[in-house]
């Protein structure tokens, strides 16, 4: 499976490489507008913003997961697997570890790339930094927790698209629609906040990490998340118990 997919995954490695490098010198960047303010925690909260999300993870996600999936739809694993659950099962294993060694390789690139931009971790509780700017005060937060958090944050934002790419393929069996669906959900929280659906709940902007409430917010997606999932796949299992 990984050497059918080995050079696929090569060229969208060097292709976000190339993407972030052209990424840390746009207007998407914080370091654009606030130069020597932009610490390398300022460097995860922008990367994570849904834009940049959109653009630079969210298709590489779709295609490599897709491509790394595609094959449990040949006859010889099916018959081995017996049953839509366990077909089920073997996918979602692939995406936590997908989605975590995806996540593992992003926070690398953006944590070198990032720091050769700006020599200061976080700089939240001094009266010069971008978190005092966009909140109107200070944080004492440590950076080794802004660092978690992001890679959290990016893990389950990757593990909810392989989930959700896992459901729609059962149900469409058509990966060209599925992107096309995933890509317009984050599509539409890049150019609008009023109405969130993905990103958006699932986010370390700034006025998060004082606020107790937008946590519990996030929180209770990702649960609802899950509940909802659930019960459509289970309905979908039910459906085609048999493969």
């Amino acid at each position: 499976m990984l050497k059918r997919n080995l050079n696929l995954i090569i060229i969208s490695m060097f292709l976000f490489c190339a993407l972030f490098l052209y990424y840390t010198a746009s207007p998407y960047n914080g370091i654009y507008y606030y130069r020597a303010l932009y610490t390398l925690a300022d460097a995860y909260v922008y990367f994570l913003d849904p834009r940049v999300y959109g653009m630079l993870i969210l298709p590489f996600v779709i295609i490599l997961f897709t491509n790394l999936i595609k094959y449990d739809d040949e006859v010889n694993c099916l018959i081995r697997l017996g049953s839509v659950k366990r077909l089920v099962s073997r996918r979602m294993k692939k995406g936590i570890i997908f989605s975590a060694i995806c996540t593992v390789f992003v926070m690398i690139v953006v944590t070198f790339i990032s720091s050769l931009q700006t020599g200061t971790l976080i700089n939240w509780g001094s009266e010069s930094s971008i978190y005092l700017l966009k909140t109107e005060h200070s944080s004492n937060i440590g950076f080794i927790i802004v660092f978690i958090i992001a890679a959290v944050t990016l893990l389950i934002r990757n593990f909810f698209v392989c989930l959700w790419i896992i459901f729609l393929d059962l149900r469409l069996h058509n990966s060209i629609i599925t992107f096309i669906i995933l890509l317009s959900v984050v599509a539409f929280e890049m150019f609008q906040r009023i109405i969130p659906l993905f990103c958006n709940f699932l986010t370390i902007d700034y006025r998060m990490w004082d606020s107790t409430g937008i946590k519990a917010g996030y929180l209770l997606y990702i649960i609802l998340t899950c509940i909802i999932y659930y019960a459509l796949m289970k309905q979908c299992i039910k459906k085609k118990e048999w493969i």
